[in-house]
């Protein structure tokens, strides 16, 4: 009874998290980097609290406004959102050679050769 008790304490703080991070991204103009920065940890909040589709929503957002170096690990993020949406959750329609490819190119899209 407790450990329900705890996690939905847990549960309900996140979710009072994520509705703050939302209004402090929603007060930023798109251009800002700040905005990007918040976006960011909106998505996180959203992504670890199972709201995957606005987050990749979010994600698309903030990509259409930043510019390529700018990205403010977004790219990550969507990744591992889009991780989620498809692979996770086993949406085998969802689930093609490409959409992989993507994800993996997100994700790790880091290109320092590995050593």
């Amino acid at each position: 009874m407790k450990n329900t008790k705890n996690l939905l304490k847990k549960q309900m703080d996140s979710s009072v998290e994520c509705d703050d991070l939302k209004e402090s991204w929603d007060s930023h103009q798109p251009e800002d980097s700040e905005w990007a920065n918040k976006g960011v940890a909106y998505v996180k909040c959203l992504r670890k609290t199972g709201h995957i589709s606005e987050a990749v929503v979010v994600c698309e957002r903030i990509l259409k406004h930043i510019d390529e170096y700018d990205w403010h690990g977004v790219k990550n993020e969507y990744g591992w959102c889009l991780y989620f949406e498809c692979v996770k959750s086993k949406d085998e329609e969802s689930i093609s050679e490409e959409r992989i490819e993507k994800i993996i190119e997100l994700i790790f899209w880091d290109e320092s050769p590995l050593v």
